[in-house]
């Protein structure tokens, strides 16, 4: 996967555009698993990406807001 754009989003999040994906990471993820602009970006390293930051990442945010629903009905 060829890295195209590394955009800086806000102080903290930064928009990845690759090939034919968008992605948002931390600044922390970019240096992590060297996210450079017009650089190849190995298969291996993307699925490491997407299997221990981002789908975690995810699952807890989604959990978060489930959690503050279920807080919010109950009162």
């Amino acid at each position: 996967m060829f890295i195209e754009n590394v955009e800086k989003v806000n102080k903290y999040k930064f928009r990845v555009t690759a090939d034919t994906l968008v992605f948002y990471v931390y600044q922390s993820d970019i240096r992590r698993y060297c996210i450079k602009e017009e650089n190849e970006f190995p298969d291996e390293r993307y699925e490491a990406l997407i299997k221990e930051t981002i789908i975690p990442r995810a699952r807890k945010k989604a959990l978060d807001i489930l959690s503050v629903q279920t807080a919010l009905q109950q009162i």
